[in-house]
């Protein structure tokens, strides 16, 4: 068998120590930040503009999803429905094959003839 070599992506460098610790630096000042606006000395009136751009958000979003039109709503729910079922269908096959699998006689022949390729395999 040959072996498989992945390269690595551009992302996954190593972050340096100073890069880790600028990172962790401004995460600190962040939760410090948050911190002393929600809970200082005027935490009160701050929470309750949280709250209300919250609100607002909210609201936001539940007029964008009433603004798709009912037969969208329709066609993905017929299409999500069609999905289950096929879905179910498809398990419930494989489910029986692999029943019919493990009643054939052949079966502990087959899975010692694979582990006898397997150890010459990795013997080589």
């Amino acid at each position: 068998m040959k072996k498989v070599t992945t390269k690595k992506s551009p992302t996954s460098k190593k972050m340096s120590p100073l890069a880790k610790g600028v990172a962790v630096s401004v995460g600190i000042a962040a939760v410090g930040t948050a911190a002393y606006l929600l809970l200082g000395p005027d935490g009160k009136k701050n929470q309750k503009k949280v709250l209300n751009a919250v609100d607002h958000a909210k609201k936001e979003i539940k007029k964008l999803e009433n603004s798709v039109p009912k037969g969208v709503k329709k066609a993905t729910q017929k299409m999500m429905a069609q999905k289950k079922k096929i879905v179910k269908k498809v398990t419930q096959k494989i489910t029986n094959t692999q029943k019919k699998i493990a009643k054939l006689p052949v079966k502990k022949s087959v899975q010692k003839i694979a582990k006898r390729i397997e150890k010459k395999n990795f013997k080589k």
